[in-house]
This record gives structure tokens, C-alpha cells and sequence, in this order.
């Protein structure tokens, strides 16, 4: 019976050592989250007028707070508060109408997202962004293109460049001489 006492009582001390440990080297580590309190959901904004991006991303795994707009990286946040959480708190204005989404994200030592939040949906009313229109080709100038030297193929005499006459012309010459030879 001895035995058993000990036994708890060594249980105990030991169990009230972990805890006063783990209360002395501070609360349990947070757990990973992150979430957007502003701008609302399904929020509409004019196109160039200043929002307010307001959450938090908490958890030890997390060394930095990634903002997206539209799937690019707004902003980074570095620094814990305090409260060991990364506070955001930063304005964004959108530079053309439509839906806008937003959203946060807590990053690792490795650069991974390991938390994100869910993503806020915005209506911005303005102008829809345009299509870039590639620039145009500036057609560069060019050299005319130089005579190549073809030789001249030598005309009889009395040819001429046309080639029905030249026919006539034989026929012409080849009754001359069947007119000549008969004469003989």
C-alpha cells in the first residue's frame, strides 16, 4: 500500500510540474488561422476610393502575413504584435471596376503557405479594366530593291521584241527564199 501512494504521489507532482511549466513559458502555442475582418464581403467601392484591409493571421509556425489582391501579392507583414499575432491593417484602392478578391495568407519559414483565409469578394463600380492592345510594328523603311544584270540575248536583225511578228517575219523570209530558189 506503501507503494501505491508513492507511486501517485510522484503521478501527481509530476503532472502539476508539467503544468506550471507549460504555464510559466506561456499559453499553448495559437493554432493556425486567418481571417479578413474588413471590407465586408460582396462590399461596393467607387474605382480610386481608399478601402480599408483589416485581420490577422496568427500561429507559431508562422514567420510573415502575405495580402493578395487578385491573386498578386499587395503586401507583407513582418512583425508580430504583442499578442504574438500578425496584425493587417492597410488601405487599397482599385484602379478598375469589377469584382476584386482578397484575401490573406500566413507563410513559413519555407515560404509556403500554411493558412489562408477565406477570400473576400468586392464590387468595385467603375470602368472595366481594357485589354492591353500590343503596340503595333513601326514598318521600318527599306532599300529598293536593285536591278539584277540580266543578260541581253542578241535579237537578229529586223526582230523585233514582239513574238507574232517574229513569226511573221520568218514566214515572211522563209517564202523569200523558196521564191528565190525556184527562180534559179
Amino acid at each position: 500500500m506503501k507503494q501505491a501512494t508513492i507511486t501517485t504521489r510522484i503521478v501527481t507532482f509530476g503532472l502539476a510540474f508539467a503544468i506550471t511549466l507549460m504555464s510559466a513559458c506561456g499559453a499553448a502555442a495559437a493554432p493556425l488561422a486567418a481571417s479578413l475582418t474588413a471590407p465586408e464581403a460582396n462590399a461596393s467601392v467607387d474605382v480610386g476610393k481608399a478601402v480599408a484591409i483589416t485581420g490577422k493571421v496568427t500561429g507559431a509556425a508562422v514567420k510573415q502575413a502575405d495580402v493578395y489582391v487578385d491573386g498578386q501579392k499587395l503586401a507583407t507583414i513582418a512583425e508580430r504584435s504583442p499578442s504574438g499575432e500578425f496584425v493587417v491593417s492597410l488601405p487599397w484602392s482599385a484602379t478598375s471596376g469589377g469584382i476584386h478578391v482578397i484575401q490573406l495568407k500566413g507563410i513559413d519559414d519555407k515560404g509556403e503557405a500554411i493558412t489562408q483565409s477565406d477570400p473576400v469578394f468586392i464590387n468595385v463600380k467603375g470602368p472595366a479594366p481594357t485589354a492591353a492592345v500590343p503596340p503595333t510594328a513601326i514598318p521600318q523603311p527599306t532599300t529598293p530593291p536593285q536591278p539584277t544584270a540580266v543578260p541581253a540575248t542578241p535579237t537578229p536583225a529586223g526582230a523585233s521584241g514582239n513574238p507574232r511578228r517574229r513569226i511573221r517575219q520568218r514566214a515572211l523570209r522563209a517564202r523569200t527564199r523558196s521564191s528565190r530558189s525556184s527562180d534559179s
